[in-house]
């Protein structure tokens, strides 16, 4: 089975992140997170090259699919679309790195590749549980761990989060 590609966050750390989410407000506060890169750039990606990284959050009303560049974290483009409009959820596993589909009740499909592997469980369970599928105490180290990336990136928290 295939482990996460990078480092996974220090247990105090994890804590830190948890305790600023939960001060944040419920219209803003991020709920999940995940980061997909396209698999030919995987490898520059996590060196810190210049890459687009997918990024993909949900909060209470919405889910957000944005690109950035990991340069100066600048959006490349973002879509924003209601979180009651997903009306399935389709997940190929990969060897290394798992395939998401997301499809709205509009007939609009959007497919989200290379997405670490193990980090679209929450995604799936979706639909079963609703946003609570996303409850931090559920949640592996790992899965918060790219919870942070995917934040960070976004800009949804700042960049000295762990350091406060």
């Amino acid at each position: 089975m295939a482990k996460i590609v990078w480092k996974k966050l220090k247990k105090e750390d994890l804590n830190k992140l948890i305790g600023y989410l939960e001060q944040m407000p419920e219209d803003k506060k991020p709920l999940y997170g995940l980061i997909g890169v396209k698999r030919n750039e995987l490898l520059s990606w996590l060196i810190g090259s210049f890459n687009k990284p997918h990024i993909v959050y949900f909060t209470k009303d919405n889910i957000v699919l944005s690109r950035r560049t990991l340069f100066a974290y600048r959006e490349v483009n973002s879509r924003v679309y209601e979180i009651n409009g997903i009306k399935n959820v389709n997940i190929r596993r990969g060897v290394l790195l798992d395939s998401i589909q997301f499809e709205f009740s509009d007939g609009l499909k959007i497919r989200l590749r290379d997405v670490p592997k193990n980090q679209s469980d929450p995604i799936e369970n979706f639909l079963k549980a609703g946003v609570g599928a996303f409850d931090k105490t559920t949640l592996s180290d790992e899965q918060l761990t790219n919870c942070y990336f995917a934040y960070k990136n976004a800009e949804l928290i700042p960049k000295d989060v762990l350091k406060q």
